[in-house]
């Protein structure tokens, strides 16, 4: 019956023409073909959750051949598709500069909750989450590129905004701090609470915390550059209510169908192919840190990569450890391992990828630790209240403490942490207590936030690391200071990416120049 219905209305729509048939007989089949059982529109939540589950994967292989390169936290001997860090060198092969795609489609997607849900008390708290989150990932993307889209992002669908302006880095920082303060104190445990909220389950005070240490985290990059500004967050972050504890880590819990950002690398095609650096490696075992035995394995005397894979002779003591060094390529690299002792070059050290870096680790967007370290530092300036010393050991032993969160086989005695933190304390009161906040910073981030130490090292000096020596540069400074704008964004909106280069002083898209909040010093007293 409904054949002859749908027929008899054809018939009578081509006799009375195209016109009539958009105008008048189209009525009744936008309903008809709608399937009712199906879902439609998308609750606000869910399309944040999912964004928020993608932001630490957020061009995850680039940072970690950057990011982590130059900090000089893990190396690949090898150029070509894993160029980057390793030799200074550009690499716009799609892989590696996915995160410019990523970072904007996440700002897109929150940029679309927070649109939607303007005005509408009844995802009061969806909107204000949707605000923290543009803003960080937006703080993100310009600390990795200088000047970027910003106010314009994310407004395509909305405003027709294809080719968004590129805001000074300034601007970003002044509009986004003020985002993340306005939405972490508007979050409100008496609006609507989304209990399917993958982060906090829609706890609203961890969510409050997390917004006052991301806003501690960003305020105190302004450290060097606008010093009054910095203090005045730091401030507002402490007073508002940072992290209690490792139970506020900002965590994305991992599992079977939805895997930890890097365990496709290091379980996948690319698991022979990154070290842990001799300069990691050796600064903690000057240290008798504990944290080697859970980050590192070697596979001691290995020929070839077989040996890797079947695990032979797999060690994690601390002694057996060794790093490799800086400055080798593929071929080099193999007279190096001999010089060493080694077998071959696949008889260095690793990060064990079947406890920190399994498919079932935990993703971390920001930590209690490095909340404490940072809380240190504002103490050490006289911006908050409280001994420095006391927020520096409670920041070492919650990382330490932490190990347990990536995987249960990595957890420390506690004998172990109580000595560990003893001694950096005598350490920290009799040195230079600046040099010892940022060295652990550095520690604590180690493969869950390559962005972050990059930054933190960027802004700080710490830890204080010698040039990578490999010969052939593509920089004329001494390290690698951001990323370069991607030529395919180049390619489409060409006027405001040169614009932003002009704007901030750059010969060139170089690799080399400073961002804005990237100043020559570090003078915290």
């Amino acid at each position: 019956m409904k054949k002859l219905n749908i027929r008899s209305v054809v018939i009578v729509c081509s006799v009375m023409g195209l016109l009539s048939f958009f105008t008048s007989c189209d009525a009744g089949f936008d309903s008809m073909n709608v399937d009712e059982t199906a879902v439609n529109e998308l609750e606000p939540m869910t399309i944040l959750n999912d964004q928020i589950q993608l932001t630490p994967s957020s061009g995850i292989y680039g940072h970690l051949l950057y990011d982590a390169a130059i900090v000089q936290q893990m190396i690949a001997p090898y150029g070509q598709t894993l160029a980057g860090g390793n030799f200074n060198q550009d690499n716009q092969f799609p892989w590696v500069i996915d995160y410019f795609d990523d970072d904007y489609s996440i700002i897109s997607h929150a940029v679309d909750v927070i649109e939607n849900t303007r005005d509408d008390d009844f995802y009061h708290n969806a909107h204000q989450k949707a605000r923290i989150w543009k803003a960080f990932v937006g703080l993100l993307a310009t600390d990795t590129i200088g000047d970027a889209p910003y106010s314009e992002a994310g407004l395509g669908y909305h405003e027709g905004v294809l080719n968004p302006s590129y805001d000074t880095q300034e601007s970003i920082y002044e509009s986004a701090l003020q985002e993340i303060q306005q939405a972490t104190e508007a979050l409100d445990p008496n609006s609507r609470i989304e209990t399917n909220d993958i982060l906090y389950a829609g706890d609203i005070t961890k969510w409050k915390r997390f917004g006052y240490s991301l806003l501690l985290r960003y305020g105190m990059r302004l450290s060097e550059i606008a010093p009054g500004t910095a203090q005045q967050y730091v401030q507002a972050a402490y007073n508002g209510g940072v992290f209690q504890s490792n139970e506020d880590n900002a965590i994305i819990v991992r599992n079977d169908n939805y895997n930890f950002s890097l365990s496709g690398t290091f379980n996948g095609g690319e698991r022979h192919n990154f070290y842990l650096t001799e300069v990691f490696v050796d600064y903690m075992k000057e240290n008798d840190d504990p944290r080697l035995r859970s980050i590192a394995v070697r596979y001691v005397g290995a020929t070839g990569i077989g040996d890797q894979d079947e695990r032979l002779n797999r060690s994690t003591d601390p002694a057996d450890q060794i790093g490799m060094p800086l400055g080798h390529d593929q071929t080099t690299i193999h007279d190096q391992a001999a010089s060493d002792g080694l077998e071959s070059m696949w008889d260095y050290s690793q990060v064990d990828r079947d406890r920190m870096v399994s498919q079932t680790a935990p993703d971390f967007l920001i930590t209690y630790a490095q909340t404490q370290l940072l809380l240190a530092e504002a103490a050490e300036r006289n911006w908050i209240s409280g001994p420095a010393v006391d927020f520096f050991t409670e920041g070492v032993r919650a990382h330490l403490e932490q190990m347990e969160q990536h995987h249960p086989d990595m957890a420390i005695p506690q004998s172990e942490i109580d000595d560990y933190v003893s001694e950096q304390e005598q350490a920290y009161l009799a040195e230079n207590p600046y040099e010892h906040i940022h060295n652990q910073y550095w520690v604590a981030g180690f493969i869950i936030n390559p962005r972050e130490v990059f930054s933190n090292w960027r802004r700080t000096g710490y830890p204080q690391l010698d040039p990578n020596p490999y010969p052939d540069q593509e920089i004329s400074g001494d390290f690698i200071r951001r990323r370069k704008y991607v030529e395919r964004e180049i390619a489409v909106n060409a006027d405001n990416v040169r614009s932003a280069i002009e704007r901030q002083g750059w010969s060139g898209n170089n690799l080399d120049a400073r961002v804005w909040w990237d100043t020559e010093s570090y003078n915290p007293n």
